[in-house]
């Protein structure tokens, strides 16, 4: 394991522009821009002289070496680098400022894990771990929503074959950053966060889990961007709940049971009741919801899937530019549709209402109860606009 260190000065920069600034124009002397010399020369001395420096610490971990030897060790705001390489081990996260970033490394889940705070309440001792946890080395006997959270962790680049539970889990969090990471075969869901507030979750590949390929629950001013989902044979690709001022963009879902929902649910696990959590101000743009072909048991009398979008309980989304195309179910479906907004009768906590529905394109999606491209709920709508489609319902005149 390599240690270094990399150090950045405090800036001056402005100063030295104004000085220079200051030098301009006819008429000024020889004197004077001597003297604009010597100032600037003398601020690079001090700057490189200057106590008010701020430190980086780079880590550096072959394979062989263990990457939690290095979490453990390192201070705030460090950036933990893993070489290419299989590290077979799951990790926990619980200091603020770490960047773990993977250079072509894969994290394989271990035969014996190592528990953590991001395991539901529950579950049977050595279940329920994750690859990768996020959170908080212990709660104090208060409710994990009311815990401090970890700040500003980063997740980059790793290849994760994930294990019996979640690839990649985060729980209590604020400004996390998943990205670029490559999640399979989670026993649950592929990346999975609750209570996190202003992260982003971007350019990641997960595919064949159990549970939704991303799940966040319970969360704030969230951004979900250019990830691609597939084989989420029992839930949906992409799904968020309970969770405020969140940004769904650019993303791609195939071979799901639903490829993006955004619910508003009684329950969302961790304890979180949706009277506590509403989902709004939510904007769903640009996504490519498509060939979404699975059913997937959801009790003991219906299924769902065969779904592109599905808004559900909903206060005040934006639905714009999105592709939900040939999402096709040969059993019966609850939630088939290319593009659907309801609240199921009111069984949703909250109903769906204040919802814009505007320019994208749904065609080809089917179900054993015929061709359905738009179902929306008409009490929950503000606007519906430019939508094409070859079919609507319950108005036949949404699709143009």
């Amino acid at each position: 394991m390599t240690e270094t260190h990399n150090h950045q000065g405090s800036g001056t920069s402005k100063q030295r522009v104004a000085k220079h600034r200051g030098s301009r124009g006819p008429g000024r002397s020889t004197l004077r821009i001597l003297g604009v010399t010597l100032a600037m020369l003398t601020s690079l001395l001090a700057l490189g002289n200057s106590p008010a420096t701020a430190q980086t610490t780079n880590i550096v971990v072959s394979p062989g070496e263990s990457i939690q030897a290095a979490i453990d060790s390192a201070p705030e705001g460090a950036t933990i680098i893993v070489n290419e390489g299989t590290y077979t081990e799951n990790l926990f996260i619980s200091t603020d400022g770490i960047t773990l970033r993977g250079k072509k490394a894969t994290l394989v889940f271990p035969d014996t894990p190592t528990p953590n705070t991001c395991i539901p309440p529950g579950f049977p001792e050595g279940e329920g771990i994750a690859v990768v946890c996020v959170g908080p080395a212990s709660f104090g006997g208060e409710s994990p929503v009311d815990a401090t959270p970890v700040k500003g962790v980063t997740i980059r680049g790793f290849t994760v074959e994930a294990g019996p539970f979640d690839g990649i889990s985060a729980i209590t969090t604020a400004g996390l950053n998943v990205n670029r990471n490559n999640v399979t075969g989670a026993g649950c869901d592929g990346i999975f966060a609750i209570f996190t507030s202003g992260s982003v979750i971007e350019r990641n590949k997960v595919s064949g889990t159990d549970c939704a390929g991303i799940n966040v629950l319970a969360s704030s001013s969230l951004v979900v961007r250019r990830n691609t989902v597939s084989g989420a044979v029992n839930a949906a690709g992409i799904n968020v709940g309970e969770s405020s001022k969140v940004k769904i963009d650019r993303n791609k879902s195939t071979g799901n049971c639903l490829g993006l929902t955004v619910v508003d649910t009684s329950d969302g696990g961790f304890g979180v009741q949706a009277e506590d959590f509403v989902s709004n101000n939510v904007t769903i743009t640009r996504n490519k919801m498509n060939k979404n072909n699975v059913t997937c048991p959801f009790g003991p009398d219906f299924t769902i899937g065969g779904t592109g979008i599905g808004v559900y309980g909903v206060t005040k989304a934006l639905i714009k530019g999105n592709t939900a195309n040939n999402n096709v179910v040969s059993e019966p479906s609850i939630t088939a549709g290319g593009i659907v907004v309801d609240d199921f009768n009111d069984t949703m906590p909250h109903p769906a209402k204040n919802i814009r529905v505007i320019k994208n394109t749904s065609k080809g999606n089917s179900s054993p109860a015929g061709q359905v491209d738009l179902v929306l709920l008409e009490t929950a709508l503000k606007k519906v606009s430019g939508n094409k489609c070859g079919t609507s319902t319950p108005n036949a005149n949404w699709c143009s």
